[in-house]
């Protein structure tokens, strides 16, 4: 090979090699990437089993206790319809006004929504809604969501 032709050769082969090292190299860090979500999905889905939803029950529970002494319907937890993507629901109904408010909880990766609704004929009408990030996932957090539901439920009679 001439001179010219072995450098030539060896500047593409240069530019190849960086060209293919670079896609490597972005093709690790989509599969890390990949790896980390997958990771975090499976963190999140592990404590929605072992903290998320016992905080919630147990947080129902107690105040259950304090709607019973205020002679109240308990609230109770649901699970979803078919199709939605939330984990479970909350409810608090009362058979004698007919008054019912839900709680869809849905779960992401960062956080915990809460949406709230009251059935109205054959329609849902949201009244509401909580967002709690899993960094920030306290008692008093799921606490406030709880007196939010409850607000729902009494909204609209005389105060």
């Amino acid at each position: 090979m001439s001179k010219f032709t072995d450098e030539r050769l060896n500047k593409l082969l240069a530019l190849g090699s960086r060209i293919e090292s670079e896609a490597r190299r972005k093709q690790q860090e989509i599969e890390l990437a990949k790896s980390r979500k997958a990771d975090r999905r499976q963190w999140v889905e592990d404590n929605w089993v072992r903290v998320f939803r016992p905080k919630i029950e147990s947080l129902i529970e107690i105040l259950n206790q304090k709607l019973q002494m205020a002679d109240m319907p308990k609230m109770r937890l649901t699970e979803p319809a078919p199709g939605t993507s939330s984990k479970v629901e909350m409810e608090i109904a009362s058979e004698l006004t007919g008054r019912s408010i839900r709680s869809a909880v849905s779960l992401t990766e960062d956080h915990i929504q809460f949406q709230h609704y009251r059935r109205s004929s054959a329609q849902s009408v949201s009244v509401g809604h909580n967002v709690i990030g899993l960094d920030d996932f306290t008692t008093d957090k799921v606490n406030e969501v709880l007196i939010d539901v409850l607000d729902a439920f009494t909204r609209d009679y005389p105060k």
